[in-house]
């Protein structure tokens, strides 16, 4: 299954994010260096090998655009430090406090992930906690911004393994959907 961002009616393509990971827990990079992605994108390119539209990662500044986050163009231009995590229905540091299964506006960006349900997802899986997006932190070497499962975009170190995985995104044009 697959979600639709982005785009407009004007727009030839539509961004598709795929409904779960392909790879439940990854390190973004072992060396812990936000600026090398090499490694990421060759476990994107070898879980999606075969695929149309040029799999990749979701972007953290694609992510604030979709929950209208204040900070989105902090997150478009790459400059938003650590301090500017955000839960997706609040757009605030601080979860809504009324969430049960399927209650969030945004579940599709975090459905199949641990413990999700209590935070508004419409389905759980503990296979993994997140995904990673392919946008560094500012202001450190080490932090990249992932979808956590609680409903937010956070931060974490580039060689954490055992929480974050793949989920990719294709960009495809409008015309094959019809």
């Amino acid at each position: 299954k697959w979600y639709a961002f982005g785009g407009n009616n004007n727009s030839e393509t539509v961004n598709l994010l795929l409904d779960h990971n392909t790879t439940a827990k990854v390190a973004w990079n072992s060396s812990n260096n936000n600026k090398d992605r090499s490694q990421i994108d060759a476990k994107v390119a070898s879980d999606t090998e075969g695929w149309i539209g040029s799999p990749r990662l979701i972007k953290a500044g694609e992510v604030a655009e979709i929950t209208g986050n204040p900070k989105v163009q902090k997150f478009k231009n790459g400059i938003a430090y650590s301090d500017d995590y955000f839960y997706f229905d609040t757009n605030t540091t601080s979860p809504d406090p009324y969430h049960g299964e399927g209650t969030s506006k945004y579940a599709w960006l975090f459905d199949r992930t641990n413990s999700c349900a209590y935070y508004g997802c419409n389905i759980a899986d503990n296979s993994t906690y997140g995904y990673w997006t392919s946008t560094s932190t500012l202001g450190s070497s080490s932090f990249v911004w992932f979808v956590y499962s609680y409903g937010y975009l956070n931060y974490r170190n580039a060689s954490y393994s055992s929480e974050s995985g793949v989920r990719p995104v294709i960009t495809v044009s409008k015309s094959i959907l019809s």
